[in-house]
């Protein structure tokens, strides 16, 4: 236990004993801030300024009842439609819908509310105006899947595999250090610096929205719909990026151990991402249905939370907690393997 501390302790004294890394470290959390406080005035909302909330809640009783009147045709509740409606070729793969569009109109009618109460997840820019605290943090949610997956590949690399690339290792080994305490101490402090840059990233998001924790967002599911605080959404998304970096982490210690340069292990890492987005575009073209699109948007790898609306009260959000920490424990257990059998 106390070789792996040493280990932790050495690659924290590496960091920030080396003034070019801090500088590094510094100047792109500067940068990053400064991007997001330049971006932030720039989000237009549209102006709803003849609002007339009496024809609204009308509109919205009108839409409820035709998705009602839909959804239990295309379930077969209710078999009477009409006189004169024509169904479309596709009316019945589009029930799941339907029954969506429904519940969300359903809540807005008893709650007095429509859509321009809420921020719109899919499409924030189409939000009404007033709400650009929210629509950024929404955004930077989005954007910080990105950064963080490329910088946990980055950290994943620096940390885990320079030693070895330039020859630091014979001199740790023979400071009496086993590969098995340099090994679990080096992931312990990736794990922690992954961690830890998330969360500044989260705060740094938190701190420029200033009052996005004001705003709500809709999340519809398991039959029901709820109001949620659009910070708690943003929450429940900064979590999920971190499951993910931490997988695209390992990943790169995966490939790095299966090719011979750590740069390209880096690029098959940052790969698989952008193949499985390919796979989900070719399977939105294949299959021309609303409802397999969404179901493969929400249990995908990797592309899961870039396109619904993920959050603690799903249970798909702890379906992919668990099945990212399943394939980071897997990862692992064999780079640990690979590792206790490198040569030297």
């Amino acid at each position: 236990m106390k070789g792996i501390f040493k280990i932790v302790l050495f690659e924290f004294n590496k960091i920030t004993k080396n003034k070019k890394t801090l500088i590094y470290i510094i100047f792109l959390l500067i940068f990053f801030s400064l991007s997001c406080l330049a971006y932030k005035p720039l989000i237009m909302l549209k102006n709803y300024s003849n609002y007339d909330a009496e024809k609204i809640l009308q509109e919205n009783i009108i839409l409820r009842d035709n998705y009602k009147m839909m959804y239990e045709y295309a379930y077969k509740i209710d078999t009477k439609l009409p006189d004169g409606m024509i169904l479309s070729p596709n009316f019945f793969d589009l029930k799941e819908d339907y029954y969506y569009q429904y519940l969300r109109y359903d809540f807005y009618v008893k709650t007095g509310t429509s859509h321009q109460n809420y921020l719109d997840l899919k499409n924030p820019l189409e939000s009404r105006s007033g709400l650009e605290d929210g629509v950024f943090i929404l955004i930077f949610g989005n954007i910080s899947f990105y950064l963080i997956g490329i910088l946990s590949i980055i950290l994943a690399l620096k940390i885990c595999i320079s030693d070895y690339d330039n020859g630091n290792i014979k001199n740790l080994i023979q400071s009496k250090l086993t590969r098995r305490e340099i090994t679990i101490g080096k992931v312990i402090f990736l794990v922690i610096s992954i961690i830890a840059m998330v969360f500044a990233i989260t705060v740094t998001g938190l701190l420029i929205s200033n009052n996005g924790g004001a705003t709500n967002v809709l999340v519809i599911g398991n039959g029901k719909v709820r109001s949620i605080n659009t910070y708690n959404y943003f929450i429940s998304k900064m979590m999920i990026n971190l499951i993910c970096g931490l997988s695209l982490a390992f990943l790169g210690l995966f490939f790095k151990r299966l090719v011979k340069n750590t740069y390209f292990g880096g690029f098959l890492s940052i790969s698989c991402y952008f193949v499985s987005l390919g796979i989900y575009s070719l399977i939105s073209s294949l299959f021309n249905n609303d409802i397999v699109r969404e179901n493969v948007k929400l249990y995908f790898v990797f592309i899961n939370t870039q396109v619904n609306d993920i959050n603690y009260y799903q249970l798909p959000f702890y379906f992919i907690l668990i099945f990212y920490t399943l394939t980071i424990l897997a990862l692992y257990r064999i780079i640990y393997k690979k590792e206790m059998m490198l040569d030297l």
